[in-house]
């Protein structure tokens, strides 16, 4: 078997082509391929680096979540109202750690010689960054958390914050990816 090909037809009879070949995924599979470093410390620097983000992307993710779940009545019971606690305490946990691993791959570059400090300048950066984007997230929730009560204009702000607080992290692994 050399690909699989087929029609898909709709419900107004319109058509779609669907032709898959071997050649064609193995091609994109090998577009997509990073080569990394075969050092050891970069490697576990990278793999500890991604273990945090990831984490602390998820939390990120639930937090999001389960805000959307809290905001729908337009007000916030006490129970809610722990949870959006314990998920500040975790996603303050994280940020620190991450911040911690953002720290380390810096002091691995300001030891190679000749290292282009554009690329310690730009992770510092994008730390500040991340670190601002969960701070405006954690002052747009506490408004909300001090009159239990969501308007409009707190939604609009809460869900703004949590996609740049998503952007930040991205930027921050973009960064890392060099």
């Amino acid at each position: 078997m050399n690909g699989i090909k087929f029609d898909v037809y709709d419900n107004e009879g319109k058509i779609s082509k669907f032709e898959q070949r071997v050649d064609k995924i193995d091609l994109e599979v090998k577009g997509v391929e990073k080569k990394y470093s075969d050092d050891p410390q970069l490697t576990k620097m990278r793999e500890d680096f991604n273990e945090v983000l990831l984490s602390l992307q998820a939390t990120l993710g639930l937090f999001f979540s389960d805000m959307n779940t809290y905001m729908e009545d337009n007000s916030l019971s006490a129970d809610e109202k722990n949870n959006i606690i314990s998920y500040k305490t975790s996603l303050e946990q994280k940020r620190v750690e991450l911040n911690n691993q953002l720290n380390v791959v810096v002091e691995y570059l300001n030891g190679i010689e000749d290292i282009d400090q554009a690329r310690v300048i730009e992770i510092n950066a994008s730390k500040d960054g991340l670190n601002t984007a969960i701070s405006n997230l954690f002052t747009n929730i506490d408004v909300v958390c001090s009159d239990n009560v969501f308007t409009n204009t707190e939604i609009t702000a809460i869900v703004t914050y949590f996609g740049k607080t998503n952007l930040a992290i991205n930027e921050c692994k973009n960064t890392i990816d060099y």
